[in-house]
């Protein structure tokens, strides 16, 4: 910034001292011709007023009109209130500049807080269980606010389902469950916990077609909520997620399966707004 103030400094410095210097009087030019007349009637001796000729000349303010054309050409040619006239134009201009790049810094910053300080819903610790002395799987999964300021949840949602294709899941995502949790209030570093169940029943050909790796399980859901700087339906965050099984991490099936972040799936199961 050192560049626009040394600048705007130099403007200033200048206008000062257009400001403080004397001007060029027109009086000092029009003084000569006056003392050269008065020095030639000064010089010519007394004569005959019969015998010298009577010459008329043109007169304005009591100054020859040919002097007096000459001095407001000058003038007009050095008027100092002009330039002043003009810097300060200009340096009115620079100083809106000015104004106008310290409010956008500004509304950045302000941005740029509101990023940094607001809170963020994440999915973390996703778990596939065997549902109890059933065969059912089970699934669940912590939504943390890993912001630096509360949220207020809206709703959440969540299925559970069985393919053979992660990169072709259905579109859009169906959440067969869904909950309103009506603002509640969710402090930084602390969560919530999602669970559904597979439906229908898990069978134990496809148990087996789980751990050989031809059919995969998938879970998915959503979150939504606002954030300390929302107030309305159109400042609501939601935070969209999706694991699923992948038998290469664990073969221990006693409990479960091991689950992952599903990066086949597409990217509507995939958003954080």
């Amino acid at each position: 910034m050192r560049g626009p103030f040394s600048r705007l400094l130099g403007f200033t410095m200048l206008l000062v001292i257009m400001q403080t210097a004397p001007p060029t009087s027109a009086g000092q030019h029009l003084k000569k011709p006056e003392d050269a007349q008065q020095g030639q009637n000064r010089e010519s001796p007394k004569s005959n007023p019969a015998s010298n000729p009577i010459v008329t000349q043109d007169t304005l303010h009591g100054q020859p009109a040919e002097v007096k054309g000459q001095a407001q050409e000058n003038s007009a040619a050095y008027d100092p209130h002009k330039w002043l006239d003009w810097l300060n134009g200009l340096s009115t201009a620079v100083i809106a500049l000015f104004a106008v790049i310290t409010g956008i810094a500004v509304i950045r910053q302000v941005k740029t807080a509101r990023r940094t300080e607001r809170a963020w819903m994440v999915s973390f610790e996703p778990e596939m269980l065997f549902h109890g002395a059933t065969s059912n799987v089970f699934y669940k999964c912590k939504v943390t606010n890993v912001g630096r300021t509360p949220s207020r949840i809206i709703e959440t949602g969540i299925g559970f389902g069985a393919t053979t294709s992660l990169s072709q899941l259905p579109l859009p995502p169906a959440y067969a469950e869904r909950i309103k949790y009506n603002r509640i209030v969710v402090a930084p570093n602390d969560f919530i916990t999602m669970h559904g169940q597979l439906s229908p029943q898990f069978s134990s050909d496809n148990q087996r077609a789980v751990q050989s790796g031809e059919l995969f399980l998938y879970a998915y859901g959503f979150v939504r909520y606002l954030d300390v700087f929302g107030r309305g339906e159109r400042d609501i965050r939601e935070t969209r997620f999706c694991h699923c099984s992948d038998t290469r991490l664990s073969r221990d099936y006693a409990n479960g399966y091991p689950p992952r972040p599903c990066i086949e799936a597409p990217s509507e199961y995939h958003r954080a707004t």
